[in-house]
């Protein structure tokens, strides 16, 4: 995990064209060098040479997902990652960016990676004024039954040795699979609030992103996880801990069961809007012990995370939702009982945080007081009406996510301006948590959730983004 020297990267370089020429010389997918040798050239490249070879691969049989492994492995291992955020997002958006990539029709499908090669670029440039970091090529691992519980006691440790890690790290890629793996990372990223929670955020998505990639590419990975979520926090980063601990061992036997109930999920999120972290985790637990399943809790919780960005549109405000995103995803694929109660309590901690850092106080506007805006305009329209007033698109995306179509409709919508208008990573980040979080929301929930997304979404009269446009060049030559 050393600093390279800028010879390194000039001698990179010219090793970069081997495999270019090599390609250019063959026929269909026979001449694709593997994802870790295109990953090694995008790395070497800048911007406008990565984006003329991304096309070339593309032609030459490429795909998407292949192209979206190699900025992933390229991110990993050239962007430091901490703080873990700023320039770190174009690894962060890579599973976003493989979701809108299935949510784009063929012509559009290149557009979200040409756009996070874009992003990589400059969060490389970045990286380099910032000193030149790289994640170092390691050595073998050793296959150990106990690996993957040694992992876990090095992330975890207030004074975690990156070199202790690392091998860790090495041992535990070759001991275990992906979801063991990452079961040894989780613990420590549901429990740290680092930079407005991005540590878990980073985790879920370098996870997400490997079921694209496979596991054989894993290690790099891994460690570079392993070495974000070690960045050490402020007193308040893991404050809530002792709060979750308490209320996760008092949650009622089969809290996670049952269905969602609408009008429960909308209580909920009436008592939480006063809450601070500790008063948020009791809530939640409070509402479990009174028979509120998990479903109907996370309805709640993601009324919360769209009504604070309603009552604060901007940058920081998506962080809630996206949050919340990764703390779904964590639950869902531990094998932990211990973790998937701590996600639920830690995501109701955080909410807390959030109505603090943001400044949303209890006279808030209630998302679910939103009335919806009849129109027999196409649910498309709401794009172009954001353009002009947030307040009536909001209210014409109630309306049409009112039924199943209309919501996939807004969603296939929101991804097409999205893949031409993106400004940044945090577009992509937020329209993927958003779309996925109304995908498994109760039918009377998920409306509420794309309308006041609707907030934020880019809208059709934004001018098409410069990646865009010289994506489009590139694919033209």
């Amino acid at each position: 995990m050393a600093d390279a020297s800028l010879p390194r990267r000039d001698l990179l370089k010219g090793l970069a064209c081997t495999p270019l020429a090599l390609a250019a010389r063959g026929i269909g997918r026979r001449a694709l060098p593997r994802v870790d040798e295109i990953a090694r050239e995008f790395a070497t490249l800048d911007r406008a040479a990565a984006f003329a070879r991304l096309a070339e691969l593309r032609r030459l049989g490429l795909s998407p997902r292949e192209a979206l492994g190699a900025v992933l492995l390229a991110g990993i291992t050239e962007i430091r990652p901490r703080p873990v955020g700023f320039k770190l997002h174009a690894v962060m958006m890579v599973a976003s960016a493989h979701d809108i990539v299935q949510r784009c029709p063929e012509r559009a499908r290149w557009l979200p990676v040409f756009w996070n090669l874009g992003d990589l670029k400059r969060a490389q440039e970045r990286d380099v004024a910032e000193g030149d970091w790289r994640l170092e090529p390691a050595g073998p691992g050793t296959t150990a039954p106990d690996a993957v519980s040694r992992l876990e006691a090095a992330v975890r440790a207030d004074d975690a040795d990156p070199e202790d890690v690392d091998r860790t790290c090495r041992d535990a890629f070759v001991s275990a699979d992906a979801d063991e793996a990452f079961d040894a990372l989780w613990p420590r990223a549901v429990g740290d609030y680092h930079n407005l929670g991005h540590k878990p955020i980073h985790a879920a998505q370098c996870r997400r992103a490997l079921d694209h990639l496979g596991w054989q590419h894993g290690e790099p990975v891994l460690r570079g996880v392993a070495f974000a979520l070690i960045a050490p926090g402020n007193e308040r980063a893991r404050a809530a801990e002792a709060a979750v601990g308490k209320a996760a061992a008092s949650l009622r036997a089969g809290w996670a069961d049952g269905a969602c109930e609408p009008g429960a999920a909308r209580t909920i999120l009436a008592r939480l809007r006063p809450c601070d972290a500790e008063a948020a985790v009791r809530a939640v637990a409070t509402a479990s012990g009174e028979g509120a399943s998990a479903a109907t809790l996370w309805d709640a919780m993601r009324l919360r995370a769209i009504e604070l960005l309603y009552n604060r549109p901007g940058l920081l405000a998506v962080h809630p939702l996206t949050a919340l995103n990764a703390f779904r995803t964590i639950a869902a694929r531990t094998a932990r009982e211990t973790t998937r109660r701590a996600a639920l309590l830690q995501c109701a901690a955080w909410l807390g945080n959030y109505r603090g850092d943001l400044r949303v106080g209890d006279g808030a506007r209630a998302l679910d007081a939103l009335t919806p805006l009849a129109t027999d305009d196409p649910p498309e329209r709401v794009f172009t009406i954001a353009a002009e007033d947030r307040d009536a698109a909001m209210r014409a995306a109630l309306h049409h996510a009112a039924t199943p179509p209309g919501r996939a409709a807004l969603g296939e919508a929101a991804s097409a301006v999205l893949v031409r208008k993106a400004r940044e990573h945090h577009d992509y980040k937020f329209a993927a948590a958003v779309l996925a979080e109304a995908a498994v929301a109760h039918e009377a929930v998920a409306p509420f959730l794309l309308a006041g997304a609707c907030s934020y979404l880019r809208h059709a009269g934004e001018p098409d983004s410069p990646d865009v446009t010289a994506a489009l060049r590139s694919m033209a030559v």
